[in-house]
């Protein structure tokens, strides 16, 4: 299972390396914050950038201490 899991992944990446492909992960927990969901349309997820945010939008989970 995990054989075929890690294969279905390499796939995704394929299709995930071209720029005009958005491929967002279901269960990605930061892509309510960073897409719009349905009803609306993702169709203008290009000029909006979210291709190039969703990937380091975990980043907000972490809490920076000043020094």
């Amino acid at each position: 299972m995990v054989r075929e899991a890690t294969q279905s992944q390499r796939k995704l990446d394929e299709f995930d390396a071209s720029e005009d492909i958005f491929v967002p992960m279901a269960h990605d927990s930061n892509a309510a914050d960073t897409i719009e969901l349905y009803p609306k349309a993702i169709d203008n997820w290009k000029n909006a950038g979210w291709k190039e945010q969703l990937p380091w939008a975990f980043l907000n989970d972490f809490q920076v201490e000043e020094s």
